[in-house]
């Protein structure tokens, strides 16, 4: 039944279309109506959905480029070209021109780190979620700093909890930025 439906309403679809190609406008007028109402409705959604959105908004920065400084340009030109852009705030052009490998286990983390962060900086919060995801505490100061940019991705995720609990621990242990961090722990709503 349900293929007989899918048939039934491309049928539909190609008469409305041929008649529309006789002189009609009234595919072209339903497809822009429709591409509006989709708009409309992804922007109530949007804001539905990020009520703390503002937060974010406030408190996101790019980091500072450390990694430029522990790499070795003869042998990483592509972290040198990933950064001036990343510096640039070209977070696309950055992404694309991060490496997918590194000299050390620091190094690695501050790659994943910035693309974490350009990927925030875009609004692509899932990926930006699982890159800050990646870095591990063997990898050196990156770890502390992405812990604060995922406490800005709970936030933005409107996960409160996670992102009390992230900001709680960088306060106490007055790691990157804890002035910051209780700026918003003191923004955010108690729930």
């Amino acid at each position: 039944m349900l293929n007989t439906a899918k048939t039934f309403f491309r049928a539909l679809v190609v008469m409305v279309c041929a008649i529309s190609l006789l002189g009609l406008s009234a595919c072209k007028n339903d497809q822009a109506a429709s591409s509006e109402a989709t708009a409309t409705e992804s922007d109530a959604t949007e804001q539905v959905e990020k009520p703390l959105g503002h937060l974010v908004e406030r408190y996101l920065k790019p980091y500072p480029d450390e990694l430029t400084a522990i790499t070795d340009a003869e042998k990483v030109p592509e972290i040198l070209e990933a950064m001036e852009a990343y510096n640039a705030g070209r977070y696309e052009e950055a992404l694309t021109l991060f490496p997918n490998f590194s000299q050390t286990m620091d190094q690695a983390g501050y790659i994943h780190l910035y693309k974490g962060v350009s990927e925030l900086m875009l609004g692509k919060e899932y990926d930006a979620f699982k890159t800050l995801q990646t870095i591990r505490t063997n990898m050196g100061k990156a770890f502390e700093i992405s812990n604060w940019y995922l406490a800005l991705n709970y936030v933005g995720f409107n996960n409160v909890y996670e992102a009390r609990r992230k900001l709680e621990d960088i306060v106490a242990k007055d790691a990157y930025p804890a002035d910051m961090a209780k700026d918003l722990l003191n923004d955010l709503p108690e729930n």
